[in-house]
C-alpha cells in the first residue's frame, strides 16, 4: 500500500482515483525509467503516527483512524496551523495553553518528523486538489547523488515532478543544498523540478541573493544556470532557473497549495509556448509530409 493510500477513505478523492493511486504508484514509474531499489516515506516516519501523538494508533481491529489523518492533514495544510505546530516540535510553545487534539511534544525526533510532514503535505495536495494520478514522499533511489532522497515525486498523467522544500533560516543556506538540489534534478532527469523556500525569517533582499547563489550551478555536465527570472504572478513569486526548474518563494504567501498550482500552470503554459515555437522551427515537409504553404490569393 503506499503511504498516500492513508488518507483515501474519508477524503474527497474519487473512486476512480482511489484505485489509480496504487496503480500508478510513483515506484512503478521509477522502475520504468530505469531506476533501481526504490523506497518511499513511511507513514510512521512523520507526525502520523502513535509514537508522536496516541490519536493516530491503531483501533482495536488493528485498522488506523483515517479520519485523525485527513482531519490533521488538512488542517496542516494552512500556514497558521503548519507554523504553531513547528512551533510545538521545538519548544516554542507552552502546548497546555493548546484546547486541541493535535499536540505534539518537543523533540529531535519530531522535529524531522515535521520535514517529513511538510513533504507529505505536498505528495497529498498533488493527489486531492491537482488530481495526480499518484504521488509519494522522502522516495530513496540507487545510486541517487549525495545519498539523498527526493522530498515529493509525482506522476501526472506519466510526466514525472519533482517537489523539494527547504525550511529554517534563511542565513544558515549555503550552495551545498542549492548544488544537491540541481544535482537530484540531473541525475532524475523529471519533467520539471520545483524548490519551495520555506523560510520565517529574512527579507525580500535576502531571498533574491539565496537564488542568486543558483548563478553558474551547473546542471549535469553539459548546462549551467546561466540566467534567473523573478516572476510575480499576483501575490505569489518564483524564480525560473530554467526551463524544467523552479524555486518558489513561501516566504510572503505561505499557502502551498496556491503556490503549487501556480508553479505547475507555469510549467505547462511554458511548455505549450516552447511547443509553438519549435512548430514554427520545423517544416513539416522535413518530416516526410508533403506540405505546401497557404498564401492568400489577390
Amino acid at each position: 500500500m503506499t503511504t498516500l493510500s492513508y488518507f483515501n477513505q474519508g477524503t474527497k478523492l474519487s473512486k476512480r482515483q482511489i484505485n489509480i493511486v496504487d496503480f500508478f504508484n510513483v515506484k512503478d514509474l521509477l522502475f520504468q525509467r530505469g531506476f533501481e531499489d526504490i523506497t518511499e516515506g513511511t507513514i510512521e516516519e512523520t507526525l502520523l503516527n502513535a509514537t508522536s501523538n496516541p490519536i493516530f494508533k491503531l483501533d482495536d481491529n488493528n485498522v488506523h483512524n483515517r479520519t485523525n489523518f485527513v482531519d490533521f492533514i488538512e488542517r496542516f495544510s494552512d500556514k497558521n496551523f503548519r507554523l504553531r505546530i513547528r512551533n510545538m516540535v521545538l519548544g516554542k510553545n507552552d502546548n497546555t495553553a493548546f484546547e486541541d487534539h493535535f499536540i505534539f511534544s518537543s523533540s529531535t525526533e519530531n522535529e524531522k518528523r515535521y520535514s517529513n510532514t511538510v513533504e507529505l503535505l505536498i505528495a497529498y495536495l498533488c493527489i486531492k486538489e491537482l488530481k495526480a494520478l499518484s504521488a509519494s514522499y522522502g522516495v530513496k533511489i540507487k545510486n541517487a547523488p549525495d545519498g539523498s532522497d527526493f522530498d515529493c515525486l509525482a506522476n501526472f498523467q506519466n510526466s514525472l515532478f519533482h517537489f523539494e522544500i527547504k525550511s529554517g533560516n534563511i542565513k544558515n543556506i549555503d550552495e551545498a543544498p542549492l548544488k544537491n538540489f540541481l544535482n537530484r534534478h540531473n541525475f532524475l532527469s523529471p519533467n520539471a523540478s520545483i524548490l519551495f523556500l520555506d523560510y520565517q525569517s529574512g527579507n525580500k533582499s535576502e531571498i533574491d541573493n539565496l537564488v542568486l547563489k543558483f548563478k553558474n550551478l551547473p546542471v549535469g555536465p553539459l548546462r549551467k544556470i546561466d540566467k534567473i527570472i523573478k516572476i510575480t504572478d499576483g501575490q505569489r513569486k518564483f524564480y525560473a532557473l530554467d526551463g524544467d526548474i523552479l524555486v518558489v518563494d513561501l516566504h510572503n504567501n505561505g499557502d502551498i497549495l496556491s503556490n503549487l498550482r501556480s508553479a505547475v500552470q507555469y510549467f505547462h503554459r511554458y511548455n505549450s509556448f516552447s511547443s509553438t515555437m519549435t512548430y514554427h522551427l520545423i517544416n513539416p515537409a522535413d518530416m516526410g509530409y508533403i506540405a505546401t504553404e497557404l498564401e492568400q490569393t489577390k
